[in-house]
């Protein structure tokens, strides 16, 4: 149900997943009319694609400049993709990662994610589209190796994600803080060039939840 005032909007998305329910809400300032009619959907979105393609081709520099790094270096920084799960809303979007591994079991890392494209959502009578603009995580790595090129990994940290929609011609923005934990494989494939699997939980303050499963390459250095 989407109830509309003048000055504000609150916008409920409210679904039950295997008898789970979670709450997705989207709020934002209608800045007026006349603001809405002069912007151009497309051109936002080419601007949006642009600003993403550069920051995407920055992390891919960082990559291969990294490339002449030693093997047995404690650094780490990878890139891959990301498929989030927020109730009725799944979303395309590309992780950024990079860590230091304080001893062999423990290390930290941090993370960007960047959404690709929005996702088209229904509520009631009205359409719109909803999508993850970034994401910023850190978190404590606890690892331990299966063997020579296989390790097992858990996170735990926090995260912080900034989410846009548009309806009815008008944009809107909303941000939550997520408790996040998660685990996964990595596997060096050769030399300093691994790969790694793994699945996040983002539970949101009030705001349900998601899930993220990811696959990414990994360089340390």
């Amino acid at each position: 149900q989407c109830v509309a005032q003048v000055q504000h909007c609150d916008f409920h998305v409210i679904s039950s997943v295997s008898s789970r329910r979670c709450k997705t809400r989207f709020r934002g300032a209608a800045i007026g009319a006349g603001w809405a009619k002069n912007r151009d959907p497309k051109r936002q979105r080419k601007t949006k694609i642009m600003q993403k393609t550069i920051l995407l081709s920055t992390a891919a520099a960082l990559l291969i400049a990294g490339g002449a790094s030693a093997q047995d270096s404690k650094w780490h920084l990878g890139a891959g993709y990301t498929y989030f799960d927020a109730s009725d809303v799944e979303l395309d979007v590309i992780n950024i990662r990079g860590g230091y591994d304080i001893t062999e079991y423990f290390g930290v890392e941090g993370e960007l994610l960047v959404g690709l494209e929005d996702e088209d959502v229904t509520i009631g009578a009205v359409s719109g589209d909803v999508g993850l603009d970034y994401g910023l995580g850190v978190f404590a790595k606890a690892q331990y190796p299966l063997a020579e090129q296989v390790s097992v990994y858990g996170r735990l940290g926090y995260a912080y994600h900034e989410i846009d929609a548009s309806f009815a011609g008008a944009q809107f923005e909303d941000s939550s803080d997520a408790f996040a934990f998660g685990g996964g494989l990595e596997w060096t494939v050769s030399g300093p060039n691994a790969v790694r699997l793994d699945y996040t939980r983002y539970e949101y303050e009030g705001d349900g939840d998601a899930d993220a499963f990811s696959i990414g390459y990994v360089r340390r250095f």
